[in-house]
């Protein structure tokens, strides 16, 4: 197994990394298809979320193949969300933020990842309007001086405050730590608490009440 902090830079140095968005963006199309198809009345929405570097969002040519890349995929834009590092901001420019209105002018949501440690200033955060921040992880492990759920909660509302439609707590493994950002008010969770990354055959063959050989 080779993680994303060894082959992501590899790819970069390389020129492979928009060619391996493109790979990796078709096939979440088709599985995001397949699952919105077999999806029942409790479950009757779906989405992907692809993580895009802030080189690739300040490219305008990227941002026209990726929503081609979309339609050809037969995926509804709504399907599709982006996801962008807080720290990928600190290479913010006019470009870039044109990416970002690109790709929310063609319905794709797009969402600040590890919020909050200490990159995105309240006037970017309110000139960009993020449909989503993910709560970086640090929140629910670091030793803050400060009352940790006081503080859980002061940055939701934070995000609220800023019309970020949903906050979204990340890298929950716990119990506790689930009722920690249920109690700050977050909409989503995610995390080994809820279960660990698995293959789209078997989320499917799970959604689907059948079983895997």
């Amino acid at each position: 197994h080779v993680g994303p902090d060894v082959f992501i830079p590899i790819a970069v140095e390389r020129g492979l990394l928009n060619s391996i968005t493109h790979l990796v963006l078709q096939d979440a199309c088709r599985f995001i298809k397949d699952v919105q198809a077999s999806a029942t009345q409790s479950n009757p929405r779906a989405w992907i979320s692809i993580n895009l570097s802030a080189a690739q969002i300040a490219q305008p040519k990227f941002i026209v193949q990726l929503l081609e890349s979309i339609q050809c995929c037969g995926c509804a834009p709504e399907s599709v969300r982006v996801e962008m590092t807080e720290q990928s901001l600190i290479f913010l420019d006019e470009r870039m933020s044109a990416g970002i209105t690109q790709l929310r002018q063609a319905g794709i949501g797009v969402l600040l990842d590890d919020f909050g440690i200490g990159y995105a200033s309240i006037g970017v955060l309110r000139k960009l309007r993020f449909d989503a921040v993910k709560l970086d992880r640090s929140f629910l492990t670091e030793p803050w001086p400060a009352d940790k759920p006081r503080l859980l909660r002061a940055v939701t509302q934070l995000a609220r405050s800023l019309g970020i439609r949903e906050v979204v707590a990340e890298g929950v493994q716990t119990q506790e730590e689930s009722v920690l950002v249920q109690n700050a008010g977050v909409d989503l969770m995610q995390g080994w608490h809820y279960g660990k990354p698995i293959s789209p055959a078997q989320y499917l063959a799970q959604t689907s009440g059948t079983t895997e050989d």
